[in-house]
């Protein structure tokens, strides 16, 4: 598979026209945004609020299309997820994330991550070849940052809201995260030491568990750091 992930450096944005979004105003007051969002936690209709943030939305898909081109047939299917999500958002709206950012960086979070989601979902996507790479590189145009990674990724926990590391402003531990499951486990062992359940226990406590040595625990990790370090250079 393909995995698709929008940075905070993929500022490209390519216009596009959609029904839903076409009566969208571009300038957008997030003062405003935050007030009515308030009104919301405490009681008012989000009907408001949902159709003010479609400018995020209106934003964001034509981030997506600005800077992955491949996205491109599937801009009915962006905008109804990240709708979607936006909807469900201003529906139940986490007042502590809301008292220390404002709703448009908290929907558009939510957002990305929905669409994401469906983008990488979808097996038609694909890599430009290297040749095209090279070439963009060459012109000092972004690479089209597509990766291999295992549909391990795309799992999400039973509570969506759960995990948005990005709404927290831990971008880099998702990076982290995302590098570690693009490494390939040899057996269930090297599993259970990229499994984040596992990471507080001793080499001597997991090679119990795992009915190895110690020795041969660290020897594995060593394995998956080489790994991760040719991913990352």
């Amino acid at each position: 598979m393909n995995y698709i992930h929008l940075k905070h450096y993929h500022t490209k944005v390519q216009n596009f026209d959609h029904p839903l979004l076409d009566d969208v105003i571009k300038s957008y007051n997030r003062g405003k945004l935050n007030t009515l969002a308030w009104q919301v936690v405490e009681g008012e209709d989000p009907e408001e609020l949902v159709m003010a943030l479609r400018s995020c939305l209106k934003l964001l898909v034509g981030r997506f299309l600005g800077n992955w081109p491949e996205s491109a047939p599937y801009v009915d299917d962006m905008v109804s997820e990240g709708l979607s999500e936006i909807v469900r958002l201003c529906n139940d709206i986490p007042e502590d994330l809301l008292a220390k950012k404002s709703i448009f960086k908290i929907a558009d979070s939510r957002a990305q991550y929905g669409i994401e989601k469906m983008l990488n979902n979808s097996r038609s996507l694909s890599s430009a070849s290297p040749r095209t790479q090279m070439t963009r590189i060459g012109r000092g145009e972004d690479p089209l940052y597509v990766q291999s990674v295992s549909d391990t990724l795309l799992s999400t926990p039973e509570d969506e809201t759960a995990f948005h590391p990005v709404e927290d402003g831990d971008e880099k531990i998702r990076e982290i995260l995302e590098v570690i499951r693009m490494l390939k486990p040899a057996d269930e062992i090297d599993e259970k030491i990229l499994d984040p359940l596992y990471w507080d226990m001793s080499d001597a406590e997991l090679a119990m568990k795992s009915g190895i040595s110690p020795q041969a625990i660290r020897k594995r990790k060593l394995r998956l750091h080489n790994q991760f370090l040719r991913i990352t250079e």
